[in-house]
C-alpha cells in the first residue's frame, strides 16, 4: 500500500500517471522538507532520484542528510541569474521572495529572518545538471514567485512530461494561474486541478488517459504519512499498553505476595512485641538483682576495708613484736657470750687452783682460793639464773611472735579469699 507524503495528495495523482515507472527523474523547485509534505519522497523510496532546489539553510541541510541520491541545490529559481532577499517565515513552507506577500507577513509579524539568496534559472539547471535526460515531472511551489520561475525557462529545452504548479495565492483558495499560465501553454495543456495545484501535461506525451477523472480515493490504496505515523504510534502505544498490563499483573501478583508477607511480618512483629515485653520483665528483674548485688558489694567492700585496717594493725603489732624479739634475742646472745666467757675464766682459775694445790701451797692460801671459788660459783649461779630467765623470756616471746604470725596469715587469707558469686 502506498504512503502519501504530499500535502494535498499530489504524489497520489502522479503515482497514477507513473505507476509503471520504477526509475524516474524529478525536479522539485521549492522542495522544503525532504519528507514532510514532500511531493517527491514517495518516488525517492521507489528508487527514483532528481534535483531538489531549496534556499533555506536548515531545510537544505536536511535534504543533504536524507536525500543522498538526489542533487540538492541551495538556491532560489528566478527569471535571471543573480541574488535576492528571501523572507523566511515562522511557518514552515511559506517563505517567499515576493515582496508584496512578505509585507503582508510582516504585518502579521510572521517574518522570522531575511537572508540574501542566490538566484538561478531553470535553463541553468537544465544545462548544468540535466542536459538531454528525460524528466518525468517538475513541481513548482514558490509562494507567489511562480511567474519568475517560469520566465527563466526555454520550454523547448526544459521539457518535463508533467508540470505541477501551485496555482492559488498563499494560504488561500484564490486562483492566480492567469498570472503565469500563458508562459507554458505553447508546450503544455491543463489536465487536472486538485484545489491547490494545476497539473499540466506536455503536449504529445501521454498523461494517463482518464486516470485524472477522479480525485484521490480509496481505490488508490494509499495512506497518508500522518496516518502511518499515527498507526505506528498506536502500535507502539498498544505494545506499551500490553507491557504495562503485564507490569500491572506482575505488580498485582507482587502486591498479593507483599500482602502475605505483610501478614507474616505483622505476626512476626506481634511475636517480637511479646518477646520484647518478656525481655523488659527480665531486664527489670536483672536490674533489681543488680541493685541488691551492688548493695552486697558495698557491704563487702566496707568489710574488706575494715579487714585491711585490721590487717594493717596486726602487721604493725607484728613489726613491734619483731623489734622486741630482736632486742631480747640480742640480750640473750650477749648473756650467752658473757656466760661462755665467765665459764672460760672459771675453768682457767680452776686449772690455776689445781696447779697451786699441786704445788702444796699453804692452808691459808687454799682457804682464800676456796673462798674465791665460792664467790665465783655464786656469780656463775647468778649468771645461770639470769641466763635461764632470759631463755624463758625468749621462749615466751617466740610463742607470742608465732601466734602473731598465724593471726596475720589467717587475716591475709580471709582478705584474699575469692568472694562467692551471688545468685541472680
Amino acid at each position: 500500500m502506498m504512503i502519501s507524503y504530499a500535502q494535498n495528495f499530489e504524489d497520489v495523482i502522479l503515482e497514477r500517471i507513473f505507476k509503471n515507472i520504477d526509475s524516474g527523474f524529478y525536479v522539485d523547485v521549492g522542495a522544503c522538507h525532504p519528507i514532510y509534505d514532500s511531493v517527491t519522497y514517495h518516488f525517492y523510496l521507489k528508487g527514483w532520484n532528481g534535483i531538489n532546489v531549496e534556499p533555506q539553510p536548515k531545510l537544505y541541510s536536511k535534504l543533504k542528510e536524507i536525500r543522498k541520491r538526489d542533487t540538492n541545490l541551495q538556491a532560489c529559481v528566478g527569471a535571471a541569474i543573480g541574488s535576492q532577499t528571501l523572507y523566511i517565515t515562522h511557518d514552515v513552507g511559506t517563505s517567499t521572495l515576493n515582496q508584496t506577500i512578505a509585507e503582508n507577513y510582516r504585518k502579521q509579524q510572521n517574518i522570522a529572518q531575511e537572508i540574501t539568496v542566490e538566484l538561478i534559472t531553470l535553463n541553468q539547471i537544465w544545462s548544468e545538471h540535466i542536459g538531454h535526460r528525460r524528466v518525468d515531472f517538475m513541481k513548482i511551489d514558490v509562494e507567489g514567485f511562480e511567474k519568475e520561475v517560469l520566465s527563466g525557462a526555454d520550454f523547448s529545452v526544459v521539457a518535463p512530461s508533467i508540470l505541477v504548479i501551485e496555482a492559488t495565492l498563499p494560504n488561500s483558495q484564490h486562483p492566480c494561474h492567469e498570472q503565469w499560465e500563458y508562459l507554458i501553454l505553447e508546450y503544455y495543456e491543463f489536465i487536472y486541478f486538485d484545489g491547490l495545484n494545476r497539473f499540466y501535461s506536455r503536449k504529445g506525451a501521454p498523461a494517463g488517459d482518464g486516470t485524472l477523472l477522479a480525485p484521490p480515493n480509496l481505490f488508490d490504496r494509499f495512506k497518508t504519512y500522518s496516518q502511518v505515523m499515527l498507526e505506528q504510534a498506536n502500535e507502539s502505544l498498544d505494545s506499551e499498553n500490553q507491557e504495562m498490563k503485564k507490569q500491572v499483573q506482575a505488580g498485582l501478583e507482587q502486591l498479593a505476595n507483599k500482602d502475605e508477607a505483610l501478614n507474616d511480618a505483622s505476626n512476626a512483629y506481634a511475636d517480637l512485641q511479646t518477646e520484647n515485653r518478656n525481655l523488659h520483665q527480665q531486664l527489670e528483674l536483672a536490674s533489681t538483682s543488680i541493685l541488691h548485688s551492688q548493695a552486697e558489694f558495698a557491704d563487702s567492700q566496707h568489710a574488706y576495708e575494715l579487714l585491711q585496717k585490721a590487717y594493717a594493725k596486726k602487721e604493725e603489732d607484728l613489726l613491734k613484736a619483731l623489734d622486741t624479739l630482736g632486742t631480747k634475742d640480742a640480750a640473750l646472745q650477749d648473756a650467752t657470750a658473757a656466760y661462755q666467757s665467765l665459764q672460760k675464766e672459771l675453768n682457767l682459775q680452776i686449772d690455776a687452783l689445781k696447779a697451786r694445790i699441786t704445788q702444796k701451797e699453804t692452808q691459808d692460801e687454799l682457804g682464800k682460793v676456796m673462798s674465791y671459788c665460792e664467790s665465783l660459783i655464786n656469780q656463775i649461779q647468778q649468771k645461770d639464773h639470769a641466763l635461764a630467765d632470759a631463755a624463758e623470756a625468749y621462749l615466751i616471746l617466740k610463742e607470742e611472735f608465732d601466734r602473731k604470725v598465724r593471726e596475720l596469715r589467717e587475716l591475709h587469707e580471709s582478705i584474699t579469699k575469692p568472694e562467692q558469686p551471688h545468685n541472680q
